[in-house]
């Protein structure tokens, strides 16, 4: 695979599969170190190099929509940087909007970029149409770290904020409409320190009295011990690392992580 003339003998490459378009003929992925980046799409049938993007870093994939901020001067520092969204299954570009971000897939059509105004300085967290570059929703915030965030591949996307005032709020993935937040108003409930994977309605996490399941569309407990925190959960198993073990190995349970509907 061509990585691009920047790529130096001797500098350390870092290559990640962002996603598979949503008819999963197409795999994006993207390759950089620390003086640029490209991405690629990937024809999984033919097994060949449909496309490239020189100075694109993908970052999701939303739909048929590959997201991610260019890697120029704005991504040193030295000027606004750019979002753009290129068609995964061939790279033409579809739109581009100013203030890039952090960028992660918040749904089927949906992407949350969470970052700060170039302009003014002012953080920011946006959810745009995937597959257009629409801003949805979008709010002020301050926070320490930019929200990290988790769809549960259905209808619901949790994120949360780790360090110094921990929060946490569900969307509506589809509608991008806000469902909960924790502290609640009452600060009866405390926000997880750590949600650590979501699927079919269920949220999973740690706070600092241990593992906890949440319902994705109201925040409320499923399950107050539930024994682990699952980094990955599909419909028939869960992974994750036994609690107060972090260097043992990877347990893969069947029993403990099946709190979501099936199918």
């Amino acid at each position: 695979m061509p990585v691009g003339e920047w790529a130096s003998p001797g500098v350390r490459l870092s290559t990640r599969v962002v996603g598979i378009s949503s008819d999963g003929a197409v795999a994006v992925v993207s390759i950089d170190n620390a003086f640029g980046a490209s991405s690629f799409g990937v024809d999984l049938a033919a097994r060949r190099i449909a496309w490239t993007a020189p100075d694109f870093k993908a970052a999701a994939v939303a739909g048929d929509t590959a997201v991610g901020p260019t890697t120029g001067s704005g991504a040193q520092g030295l000027g606004p940087s750019m979002l753009r969204g290129l068609a995964a299954a061939t790279g033409v570009q579809r739109w581009s909007a100013a203030d890039s971000g952090h960028v992660q897939v918040a749904g089927a059509n949906l992407v949350a970029v969470a970052g700060k105004v170039y302009a003014s300085g002012k953080s920011f967290f946006r959810l745009l149409a995937g597959d257009s570059g629409r801003q949805v929703q979008s709010a002020d915030a301050s926070f320490e770290n930019f929200p990290q965030c988790r769809w549960d591949e259905r209808d619901v996307t949790v994120c949360f904020t780790a360090g110094f005032g921990d929060r946490a709020f569900g969307i509506d993935s589809n509608t991008a409409r806000l469902l909960w937040q924790l502290p609640d108003q009452g600060g009866t409930r405390v926000a997880p320190q750590v949600i650590t994977a979501a699927w079919h309605g269920a949220v999973y996490g740690e706070t600092g009295n241990g593992s906890v399941v949440l319902d994705g569309r109201t925040g409320a407990d499923r399950s107050a011990d539930p024994g682990a925190s699952p980094q990955l959960v599909n419909e028939y198993f869960g992974v994750g690392v036994p609690p107060g073990k972090k260097t043992d190995r990877v347990q893969v349970r069947r029993d403990l992580f099946l709190y979501p509907a099936s199918g």
